[in-house]
């Protein structure tokens, strides 16, 4: 499966992570709203199941598959959960790259 390209749009923060949720790329902006340094994404410790809370895992699940079929998703509404367990509304848009 090809790389997911992800923007958060409030932020202007880009990552790109595989359907695996490894977060393989991820601009400066996106580090720093999410608490986490290159180096650790880097070393493979940065993936979207620790940033997403559990109850939203399976909205996660049906927007990946959105993805695969369509290619790409409209923007919405996400939580994501920072390096201290701080939850961040954040709007996101996704396209397969």
């Amino acid at each position: 499966m090809e790389p997911l390209s992800l923007g958060l749009q409030e932020v202007n923060g880009l990552f790109n992570w595989r359907a695996d949720g490894t977060i393989t790329d991820a601009d400066d902006g996106f580090l720093q709203l999410i608490g986490y340094s290159r180096e650790e994404m880097r070393a493979g410790q940065v993936e979207w199941p620790i940033l997403t809370p559990p109850e939203y895992l399976a909205q996660d699940m049906r927007f990946l598959q959105k993805i695969v079929t369509q290619g790409h998703t409209g923007t919405f509404r996400k939580v994501l959960l920072d390096r201290n367990g701080r939850r961040l509304v954040v709007d996101v848009r996704a396209k397969l790259s």
